[in-house]
Formats: structure tokens, C-alpha cells, sequence
């Protein structure tokens, strides 16, 4: 019996510190990463030397048609593709947090954030997974995520579980981060014409 107890002690222990150092490694990687939308976007506006005075944020609409270029006044695009009020509203009390917070807001919000969709259904949230990365660093993101269930607090105590499914992109983003050294981007992501194949 005494046996099973401590190979079952030892599991536990073995499990917790590998994952607490793989997460210490893939958090190092996501901090850095500056490109991409996984968070390379938001890490950019956090390591920029001044706030820009024009934020504009929101879903694919303003990532794809709202041009920076456009403004008289610096202005950054952080705006990322299927994201609603949820991850937005968290973003704000990110940049809140980190005093990066510009002077003026343009927020793009879809009214089936606030309605029905006949094939979507009621808008859930779930776009705040995301952020998941600021899980217990932010109260705003930890809040929302716990609120959807009990089994969130458990897996978020796998430090690990903050990227899950990302693995890939954070490497991927690191690398391309590094290989691109210090570059100017405003956060602007126009829609790219498709070339057609005759």
C-alpha cells in the first residue's frame, strides 16, 4: 500500500513541475511573441515606447477596414478577427492595467453580440478564451472564464491549459517575431485580394 501512496505522490508532484515549467517556457515565448493573432497584436501595443492616441478595436471589420494611416494623430489597429465584446471589454482592462490605455476608443462591436442568431445562437463569450494567457493575471479574464463552469477552475490550475491549442502559433509567432527583429506595424490587416487562377 505504502508503495502505491508514494509512486501516487511522486506522479502528482512530477505532473505539477513539468507543468509548471513548460508553461514558465511557452509564457516566456508568448510574452515575446509580436506578430500574429494570438496575442502578438496586444504584445506589441504593450512594448510600445508611447500610447498611441487613437485605439481601434473590435472584430474582422475593423481589423480588415479601418486603416491607422487614415488618422491625424498616431493610432494603432488591435482589432483581431471573431472577437466580441467579451475579449474587448478584457483587453480594455488589460491595457487599463498595463496604463497603455489611449485617449480615444473606436470599438467595433457586431449587434449578434447583443441578439439571437438564428444559426449561431445567443453569443456566448467564448472569445475571452483567447486571453486565456492573463488567466489568474487578470481578474476580468479569470472571472468570465470561471463563470462558465466549475471544471474551468480546474483545468486552469494546469498552468499548461492556458495554451492549449496554441502551442503551434506561439512558436511559430516567437520565431517569426525574432526572425523579423524591430519592426513599425500599426496593426492594420487589409483584406488581401485573392488572385485569380485562369
Amino acid at each position: 500500500m505504502s508503495k502505491i501512496i508514494k509512486f501516487t505522490v511522486a506522479l502528482i508532484i512530477a505532473t505539477i513541475l513539468l507543468d509548471r515549467g513548460l508553461s514558465f517556457v511557452l509564457d516566456h515565448m508568448y510574452m515575446h511573441m509580436k506578430t500574429g493573432a494570438e496575442g502578438g497584436k496586444l504584445n506589441y501595443l504593450l512594448g510600445l515606447p508611447s500610447v498611441p492616441g487613437v485605439l481601434i478595436m473590435g472584430s474582422s471589420r475593423a481589423n480588415h477596414h479601418v486603416d491607422p494611416e487614415a488618422f491625424l494623430t498616431p493610432t494603432f489597429n488591435l482589432a483581431e478577427d471573431g472577437r466580441g465584446i467579451a475579449y474587448n471589454t478584457s483587453v480594455l482592462k488589460i491595457l487599463e492595467a498595463n496604463k497603455t490605455l489611449s485617449d480615444t476608443i473606436i470599438l467595433h462591436i457586431d449587434k449578434k453580440n447583443f441578439q439571437h442568431h438564428k444559426v449561431m445562437g445567443d453569443y456566448k463569450g467564448l472569445d475571452i478564451k483567447a486571453l486565456s494567457f492573463f488567466y489568474s493575471r487578470e481578474k476580468s479574464v479569470t472571472n468570465y472564464i470561471n463563470a462558465f463552469s466549475f471544471s474551468e477552475r480546474v483545468k486552469y490550475f494546469f498552468k499548461l491549459f492556458r495554451h492549449n491549442g496554441r502551442v503551434a502559433i506561439i512558436f511559430e509567432n516567437f520565431i517569426e517575431s525574432k526572425m523579423r527583429g524591430d519592426f513599425k506595424d500599426n496593426g492594420y490587416r487589409p483584406i488581401e485580394k485573392k488572385k485569380r487562377i485562369v
